[in-house]
């Protein structure tokens, strides 16, 4: 219903993404104008206008061993060691599913970084564990079930050894 019809309603404007031979531009496809990068642009005509891009160190870890691609999904797991007096307990747990891959970059400059779209909430996540914890991906296949990455609490010492010394 949103498909371009008329060539002149596309004449001197520009396209979000690339498009594939025999492509049916629709009307989400088009920008006026260019007023930032790309980036950006792909951002302001999402279906989600409150995502914002965000940069994650790009490493054989993050990276899946380095086969995350744009525009592949994947799940962000946080683990964060919490020290109580004397005791430190380790804790693991996905905190955001089916998250979409805006971009890789690796480049000759020493930038490397995976570019996702991120809520503010879980981009305000992300820098607190890049500070005080890790940050890991998984890549999702094409078509995920997101309710198989919801998880039962933090995954911690305890429950790694209630589960691994019972199992026979």
């Amino acid at each position: 219903s949103d498909a371009v019809t008329n060539l002149d309603e596309v004449e001197g404007k520009y396209t979000q993404a690339s498009l594939l031979k025999d492509t049916v531009i629709r009307q989400g496809h088009i920008a006026d104008e260019v007023k930032g990068g790309l980036l950006a642009a792909k951002l302001t005509y999402t279906e989600e206008p409150d995502m914002r891009a965000f940069a994650l160190p790009y490493d054989a870890v993050v990276s899946v061993g380095g086969n995350v691609r744009k525009e592949d999904r994947v799940d962000l797991i946080a683990s964060l060691s919490i020290a109580e007096g004397q005791v430190r307990e380790s804790n693991a747990k996905i905190i955001a599913r089916n998250v979409r891959v805006l971009d890789v970059v690796n480049n000759e400059s020493g930038i490397a970084s995976i570019i996702i779209a991120a809520s503010p909430e879980l981009v305000e996540e992300l820098v607190f564990l890049l500070e005080n914890g890790k940050v890991y991906a998984s890549l999702n296949p094409y078509d995920a079930d997101t309710d198989a990455a919801l998880t039962d609490g933090f995954y911690t010492v305890d429950k790694f050894l209630r589960r691994h010394l019972t199992a026979g």
